[in-house]
C-alpha cells in the first residue's frame, strides 16, 4: 500500500525524498509481533486480524520514548491518528480554505463529487490503519479524508505553480509565502502517523478526469515540495 512517504511505504529502501528514518526497521519489527501494545489498548496483531492490507500505524511506544516530540506533527494533522487534536485545530481553518481553492481552481460541483468518491473508498481506506477509529462515525471520516486530501493536493499544485511562474505574481498563496511553514508543514506530512492511503490522494489529484493541465501525484511532485 502506497503512503504518501513513497512507493514501499515503510520499508526505507526509496530515496525519492532523500530522508532517512532510522527508526524504520524498528516499526517494521514492531508489525510483526504478537505482544506490543497500541495506545488505545489494542495489539497490533489485533488490529492486523481485520486484514493484511494495512499500512499506516502508531510509532510504537518504545521509539516514543526517546523523543516524543520528534514523532508527532506539530502544524497540521493528516489523517485519523491526530485528528482533532487541540494544539492542531487552528490549521483546521486553513484546510477549509484550501478546500474553496480548489472548488474554485475546478467547479462549484467538483467538491461534492470527491465527496461522493471518498464515501465509496471509506472502507478500503479504513483497512490501511491499524485501528479502526470507531469513534470517528462516516460522515466525519468522509470529510477529514476530504479536507486533508485536498489540502495535500492542492497545497501541491499551488507550490508547482508559484515555482514555475518563477514570482511573476500571477498565485499567491501567504502559507507558501511564509518561509519557516513549508518545511514545517513538509515534516509534518512526512510523520509515520500522518499519512494518507495514496490512492486517496491519486483519486483526488485526478478528478474529474477531463480536467485540463492535470498534475501527476508521483514522488518527484512530492520530492520537489518536500525538498523545498
Amino acid at each position: 500500500m502506497k503512503t504518501l512517504l513513497g512507493d514501499r511505504g515503510l520499508d526505507n529502501k526509496s530515496d525519492s525524498f532523500n530522508i532517512k528514518i532510522d527508526e524504520a526497521s524498528g516499526v517494521q519489527k514492531v508489525a510483526e509481533s504478537n505482544t506490543l501494545e497500541q495506545d488505545n489498548g489494542k495489539t497490533l496483531s489485533e488490529s492486523a486480524t481485520r486484514g493484511r492490507g494495512w499500512s499506516i500505524f502508531r510509532v510504537p511506544a518504545h521509539v516514543r520514548e526517546v523523543d516524543n516530540r520528534a514523532y508527532s506533527p506539530r502544524i497540521v494533522s493528516i489523517g485519523p491518528f491526530h485528528h482533532n487534536q487541540e494544539a492542531l485545530r487552528a490549521f483546521e481553518d486553513q484546510k477549509k480554505r484550501f478546500l474553496s481553492r480548489l472548488q474554485n481552481q475546478r467547479s462549484r460541483g467538483c467538491v461534492v463529487d470527491l465527496e461522493n468518491a471518498m464515501k465509496e473508498m471509506e472502507e478500503k481506506t479504513r483497512k490501511c490503519y491499524s485501528e479502526d477509529f470507531g469513534g470517528i462515525n462516516s460522515d466525519d471520516f468522509v470529510r477529514m479524508m476530504l479536507l486533508d486530501g485536498c489540502f495535500i493536493v492542492e497545497l501541491l499544485r499551488l507550490h508547482t505553480t508559484m515555482t514555475t511562474s518563477k514570482g511573476n505574481g500571477d498565485v499567491e498563496e501567504p502559507i507558501l509565502e511564509t518561509r519557516w511553514m513549508v518545511p514545517n508543514i513538509g515534516r509534518d506530512l512526512l510523520m509515520l502517523e500522518n499519512q494518507l492511503p495514496m490512492f486517496v490522494l491519486q483519486k483526488y489529484m485526478t478528478s474529474p478526469p477531463s480536467r485540463p493541465r492535470q498534475l501527476l501525484l508521483s514522488t518527484s511532485l512530492l520530492s520537489d515540495f518536500l525538498n523545498h
